[in-house]
């Protein structure tokens, strides 16, 4: 199995470790000093934050989903949680929008496709 890798720096760990185990559904493998893990297995993706003074580049990070329930459970959380901030939906699929502690835009979407 493969799996995604991702670290991100981040300017403040345990508000970073709070929104991540809210995006991701699970905790932290491990708090270590100035660095967190988080192993997913759904997606499948490994994710590092580390606090050294600098801040995130990206654009934005995302999961796409195979299955709209999958984000429509998601957006219910991410509101009762107070941490959407942006929501589309479409006849095609649709998309939910979060920002980290840091800035970072972090997309969930789902989309559907006619293979006709």
């Amino acid at each position: 199995m493969a799996r995604f890798q991702l670290t991100l720096n981040v300017t403040d760990l345990q508000q970073s470790v709070e929104y991540y185990t809210k995006i991701l559904g699970c905790g932290p493998d491990a708090v270590v000093g100035s660095q967190a893990s988080f192993t997913v297995e759904d997606p499948c993706i490994r994710l590092e934050l580390r606090s050294n003074g600098e801040t995130c580049d990206l654009a934005s990070i995302g999961i796409e989903y195979n299955e709209f329930s999958d984000l429509d459970e998601l957006v219910g959380s991410l509101l009762s949680a107070n941490l959407l901030r942006d929501w589309e939906g479409t006849d095609d699929g649709g998309g939910a929008l979060t920002k980290s502690p840091d800035g970072l835009k972090f997309k969930h979407q789902y989309l559907e496709f006619d293979n006709e």
